[in-house]
């Protein structure tokens, strides 16, 4: 059987939907975004993507709010069928687990594979999310960093052992590896393990006696977005900014938030998302900008695996693209402090 393509993770977007509004959202949910992926109109697409590639690291489920989206529970159940050796974690806002009352029964069978991630887009009610996210677990209840860490560990470094390499079963361990071990372990995870690993203050995971997980995170502090609003005149735009392709991303995206987007693996969701975005909104942006939204060129399942290797091999270097010029946190890493409310900003649409 040929080896698939491996890459270490990826976000697969089904939604671009969101019932909050954050300014400067990466996917530009503070924007009416319209737009749900039905699973059965991409069924044969991922299907024909799990015999062509493997993700040894995570999944994770994104939109806009993945919960939003009417197959939600069928998306979860099916990529979980397809990568059957991949953790995968649901990105939400936390704030429609009472849509899906069944969630946690449906979840429970992964023992721990499948779980919720919280973002914390407001922290007036980061506690109303703790209690939300305890009261959705059962049982006994820990607070916990490091034991999904271990798993994940463990995943990643399984995947990737040679046959002479000494075992380490959790991070910790890692500073005891060889030297040329712990070059390949940074080489293939694309990821500052030193760091990764660790329990950071804006981090919370709770774990129950069934081996269910939710955790919550701080992410109250974003990046310019690609798109701009002007409050004065209500417009929409995009600004081209200079980049050097020589030097490697420096952004959020770089290595965990390669996207499947529509059947289709994108470098980040910006190059993802933008295409469908200007067809719905009006935004001002240069003839070299749109070009090179057009011109970007997705991997698709119809590739050979070696393509594909090829292409996530590259995803993997953390390079920029061409593409990258229309994305302001390349050069600017002004974060700015939000509070997401439920009002979008009105852009008259594209008729």
């Amino acid at each position: 059987m040929e080896k698939l393509a491996n890459l270490s993770s990826v976000g697969i977007y089904i939604t671009n939907v969101c019932n909050l509004n954050c300014d400067n959202c990466r996917y530009l949910n503070n924007f009416a975004f319209k737009g749900h992926q039905r699973w059965a109109e991409f069924e044969s697409i991922y299907t024909k993507w799990s015999k062509k590639i493997n993700f040894v690291g995570e999944i994770y489920l994104l939109g806009g709010e993945p919960m939003s989206n009417p197959d939600f529970l069928i998306w979860v159940h099916n990529i979980a069928r397809l990568w059957p050796n991949t953790s995968i974690k649901i990105n939400t806002n936390g704030t429609m687990l009472d849509r899906w009352p069944t969630l946690y029964n449906e979840l429970l069978p992964y023992n721990g594979r499948v779980w919720l991630a919280i973002s914390g887009h407001n922290l007036n009610i980061q506690e109303q999310q703790l209690m939300l996210a305890r009261q959705f677990l059962k049982g006994t209840v820990s607070e916990t960093n490091k034991i999904f860490a271990h798993h994940t560990w463990n995943k990643l470094y399984s995947e990737i052992r040679g046959t002479s390499w000494p075992e380490c079963v959790t991070p910790e361990e890692y500073a005891n590896l060889p030297e040329h071990i712990q070059h390949e372990c940074k080489h293939d995870f694309n990821i500052d393990i030193n760091n990764f690993y660790h329990p950071t203050a804006d981090l919370i995971t709770y774990i129950d006696s069934n081996n269910m997980r939710i955790s919550w995170s701080d992410w109250t502090n974003f990046i310019d977005s690609a798109v701009q609003h002007n409050p004065e005149d209500n417009t929409l735009a995009i600004t081209d900014t200079e980049l050097d392709p020589s030097e490697p991303i420096r952004c959020g995206d770089a290595v965990f938030c390669h996207t499947m987007n529509r059947g289709k693996l994108s470098k980040c969701p910006v190059v993802s998302i933008l295409p469908e975005f200007l067809e719905q909104f009006p935004v001002t942006i240069s003839e070299k900008s749109l070009n090179l939204v057009k011109n970007y060129q997705p991997a698709e399942h119809s590739w050979s695996v070696d393509h594909l290797r090829n292409f996530c091999d590259d995803l993997s270097k953390g390079q920029a693209i061409e593409q990258c010029r229309i994305c302001p946190s390349m050069q600017n890493q002004k974060f700015r402090v939000i509070a997401a409310g439920t009002k979008k900003i009105k852009i008259h649409k594209k008729t």
